[in-house]
């Protein structure tokens, strides 16, 4: 992994740290450099006029969608072609999750740019279990779909292990702050750990919208641990979040994601 990919997201906790540290070595990555540019052209910024400098997009964007930047880059350039993976999908299914993990962190009391992250991160263990062992996996991918939210404990029963304990290790030895790898194990049953629950909401909204559903029950007692509520509406497809008193809907998901795939692509 590039030098400037371990920096950034080492800096998760700090406040020392300035685009300015990171500009030459992040203008010097040909591959972040180009995506850096795309970022910051695209819809989701709606900027009035185009950005043609690596400077001029890093002053833009600001450190924290950098960092976002960086994190989902090293991420898709590290799998390419897995067997009995969809990358397309997986990668949306991953951006619709850290985009409404970043919706729902305030509502949570959690950091939105590490719960972003997070939400990229939280299905890399599919793609490290395939990288590995894809014939393996070929019968438990055909009982049990890649993003079902059974498959981890299918998982478990069939390997003694699942993809969350995996993408967590991927985290450590890739040297990703504890603050982004010591969640990850913990998504698929989150128990008192607050930002695997916020990343295991935000994967279920994910799934509902990618699987078209109206009748879908939220995973409330998830929720209740954050001191949330949530209501779905599937007619209309949308999600209202109470808390403290207060509810708020969602936006949708296309809405909330939209150029953001230049950091994929």
């Amino acid at each position: 992994m590039p030098k400037v990919v371990q920096q950034v997201l080492a800096s998760f906790g700090r406040d020392d740290v300035a685009v300015a540290d990171i500009a030459p070595q992040l203008a010097a990555e040909p591959v972040l450099a180009a995506k850096t540019l795309r970022l910051a052209n695209s819809a989701y910024f709606r900027v009035s006029r185009r950005i043609a400098s690596v400077d001029d997009a890093l002053q833009m964007l600001g450190f924290a969608m950098v960092r976002n930047l960086v994190a989902g880059c090293s991420m898709t350039a590290a799998f390419k072609g897995l067997q009995g993976v969809d990358l397309p999908a997986f990668w949306q299914h991953s951006l619709h999750t850290a985009v409404a993990a970043r919706w729902l962190a305030p509502q949570a009391g959690q950091s939105g740019d590490v719960a972003f992250v997070i939400g990229l991160m939280h299905g890399l263990g599919h793609l490290v279990m395939h990288a590995a062992a894809p014939d393996g996996l070929a019968a438990l991918d055909a009982r049990v779909p890649l993003l079902s939210p059974q498959r981890a404990a299918a998982e478990r029963a069939a390997l003694g292990y699942d993809h969350a304990e995996v993408g967590a290790e991927l985290a450590r030895q890739w040297q990703f702050p504890a603050e982004l790898s010591a969640p990850l194990a913990c998504v698929p049953a989150p128990g008192g750990e607050a930002m695997a629950a916020l990343i295991h909401l935000a994967a279920w909204r994910a799934r509902v919208e990618e699987a078209a559903e109206v009748e879908a029950d939220p995973p409330q007692a998830v929720a209740a641990s954050l001191g949330l509520t949530l209501t779905w509406d599937g007619q209309a497809r949308t999600l209202t979040v109470a808390s403290g008193g207060r509810s708020q809907t969602m936006p949708p998901l296309a809405e909330l994601s939209e150029g953001l795939e230049a950091m994929l692509g």
